[in-house]
């Protein structure tokens, strides 16, 4: 019997043989329908490398496979090999345990801290004395315990529950986008990263982790506001009737938005902010459920470059993305460039992303 089960999709069998290689015949890789054996695979078995990648929301044989492995007591190693969000169900599972971080380059390290992991699960010895086997029974049933209330607390915190406070910086899940609009694929499952917490009202203000699919900031090149661009009719109409249920729709709080010079100026390498050196309109303040974020709101939330850079649903490499400001011209508007620092590009640009912001309210 293998002592290690690597989990994956068809796609990463050939990673996931890679890793097996390490450990020989104590290795064995299920994936496609070799997923619907993992019963007959889990005897003997010391750890569960779970590699998930974009594919691995969208395959009820992995999640059961998992499932199995869990309700097995067997070592859950999840390997993180995309920057998808994970599904509310692989959450509920596994949302306490430490994944390791294999993207954007990591993944050399993140494979050999795994590699240690698993060649110290399998020098444990397993002869324990009848006293340290039942005390590991009950740490086992206390961990199991602290899994499953972390995991409540992340389906709480998404579905609108009390939780505890997030911190600054962390992730959620929050409703699902198909970015093909096609209705055939499943809705890649929206991470958001908390960029803000109001401390007076407990309102979050939540960036997209990724960049939800690519559109002009305005169907026309004529003098443009945020006010009056096509982006915000979409993202408060469309986009949030697609990717939101009825009830998440309702945590969604309306933001009074500052969209004035001042407010949406940068100090620029030359130190002078675009808007007040190029004096371009903002337009008037708007009240708006889906947004994007100004220059001052990402000088505020995200003030180094390296953390502005964002990938799209269906890609891995960082992208163009808008903001909510007027560039050098009144029809043209500020972006992020994949590195992180700012220009500026023709308001009907074909090609640039979008990263829409919200603010919810969290509940009891």
């Amino acid at each position: 019997m293998s002592r290690i089960l690597i989990g994956c999709t068809e796609q990463d069998r050939a990673l996931a043989g890679r890793l097996a290689e390490h450990f020989g015949e104590e290795a064995r890789v299920l994936a496609g329908e070799e997923l619907r054996d993992t019963d007959g695979a889990l005897g003997g078995c010391r750890a569960y490398i779970l590699l998930f990648s974009d594919e691995a929301n969208r395959s009820d044989a992995l999640l059961e496979s998992l499932q199995k492995a869990i309700a097995a007591g067997v070592v859950v190693l999840p390997l993180m090999l995309s920057e998808a969000a994970p599904s509310s169900a692989y959450t509920y599972y596994i949302g306490s345990i430490h994944w390791l971080d294999a993207t954007r380059g990591r993944q050399e390290e993140a494979v050999d801290l795994l590699l240690e992991r698993c060649r110290a699960l399998l020098e444990e010895p397993r002869g324990l004395p009848d006293g340290r086997r039942r005390l590991r029974r009950i740490l086992a049933a206390a961990a199991a315990v602290v899994l499953l209330a972390s995991a409540a607390a992340v389906w709480l915190r998404v579905r609108g529950g009390s939780a505890k406070p997030a911190a600054v910086g962390d992730r959620m899940t929050f409703g699902s986008y198909d970015p093909d609009g096609e209705g055939g694929a499943k809705p890649e499952p929206l991470e958001w990263i908390v960029a803000d917490i109001d401390e007076e009202t407990g309102a979050w203000t939540l960036l997209s982790a990724r960049c939800v699919e690519a559109l002009p900031y305005n169907e026309t090149r004529v003098p443009v506001t945020w006010e009056r661009c096509s982006l915000r009719a979409y993202l408060n109409g469309a986009f949030l009737d697609a990717a939101f249920t009825e009830e998440e729709r309702q945590r969604i709080l309306e933001t009074e938005l500052d969209n004035g010079t001042l407010a949406n100026s940068f100090a620029s390498p030359d130190g002078l902010g675009y808007n007040s050196f190029y004096k371009t309109d903002n337009g008037n303040d708007t009240v708006d459920r889906v947004f994007l974020l100004s220059n001052c709101e990402l000088e505020k939330y995200f003030p180094n470059a390296e953390d502005r850079i964002a990938a799209s649903l269906t890609g891995s490499e960082p992208v163009t993305w808008w903001v909510r400001a007027a560039g050098k011209g009144q029809d043209t508007a500020i972006t992020v460039l994949p590195d992180g620092t700012r220009g500026y590009a023709e308001a009907d640009r074909e090609g640039i992303e979008v990263r829409p912001a919200v603010r919810i309210g969290m509940g009891g």
